[in-house]
């Protein structure tokens, strides 16, 4: 056999296994956060999506490196899942958008992920019924390696927000509702409070800070969960940041009120219960 026709044998062969093992681990039919939080399934994920007429797996990966197993055929809910594999490619920045190029979300994924499963959350608000999911080669991202057409949530909720207020004679702890527009997570509980806490961690919009608004939580704290407890109260769980910031007690109040109150919920028993918060696991208590 002649050194070419090794060369193509062996290429041949290594996307024969490769689409195999993707295959083979990617016959589930429910999804699993990293941390084994269980979400809903965005859609079948058995086998693998193209979305392109008439081209094999094996095509698809030589021409664009990205995999995704998502059920595209109906619109991406709050939160949906990005799951996927990259083959000959380290890393891709992938981004959401509307028809009018406004970003919904955005992030990174790489190779050393193995297959992804990203919960992924709407940022903003689409302005149109169908965008687009782009996934860039990190080195020059310039044209997308592929684009997916895809149709977008566009029911849109209501929720409140506790925040504290610019030169307003409060007590440390004492917080005041926002209210906050943010795309529907379709009457899910857990997601709904989840939702919400990602927009409370991002502070007050332009907008709201103009009208006086503040928030004493500091910025890049991540939400890592929401949960309920045996007594039907909510549990907000944070990154380890969440009192990194040089705070008083005064402000370390202020932080758990926010908190407290935006998962405040009215259990069966009738009482208004405020929510719990968690840092890496474990109840915060001062």
């Amino acid at each position: 056999m002649t050194q070419p026709v090794k060369i193509i044998g062996l290429t041949a062969l290594i996307l024969l296994l490769a689409g195999s093992l993707w295959i083979a681990n990617n016959s589930w039919h429910g999804l699993k956060r990293k941390d084994q939080t269980s979400v809903q399934p965005v859609g079948s994920a058995d086998g693998l999506q193209s979305m392109t007429t008439g081209t094999s797996p094996a095509d698809f990966a030589l021409e664009h490196r990205v995999l995704i197993s998502m059920d595209l055929s109906r619109p991406l809910p709050n939160p949906f899942v990005l799951s996927g594999i990259l083959l000959q490619l380290e890393a891709a920045d992938w981004v959401l958008e509307d028809s009018d190029g406004i970003r919904l979300a955005e992030g990174r994924v790489t190779q050393d992920d193995g297959i992804w499963n990203e919960v992924i959350w709407y940022e903003q608000i689409p302005r149109t019924q169908s965008g687009f999911l782009k996934f860039y080669a990190t080195a020059h991202k310039t044209e997308p390696l592929v684009s997916y057409e895809v149709e977008l949530e566009t029911q849109i909720q209501t929720v409140e927000l506790f925040f504290k207020r610019r030169a307003a004679d409060m007590d440390c702890s004492e917080v005041l509702a926002v209210k906050r527009d943010l795309v529907s997570t379709s009457g899910h509980k857990l997601n709904y409070y989840e939702a919400v806490l990602h927009e409370l961690v991002k502070g007050p919009t332009s907008e709201e800070a103009e009208q006086g608004w503040l928030s004493a939580i500091p910025e890049g704290v991540r939400v890592r969960r929401v949960g309920v407890d045996e007594k039907g109260r909510l549990v907000g769980d944070f990154s380890e940041n969440l009192f990194d910031d040089p705070m008083d007690d005064c402000r370390k109040s202020a932080v758990l009120a926010q908190i407290e109150q935006t998962l405040a919920t009215v259990p069966v028993n009738g009482r208004r219960m405020p929510g719990k918060v968690y840092v890496e696991g474990q109840e915060v208590g001062f």
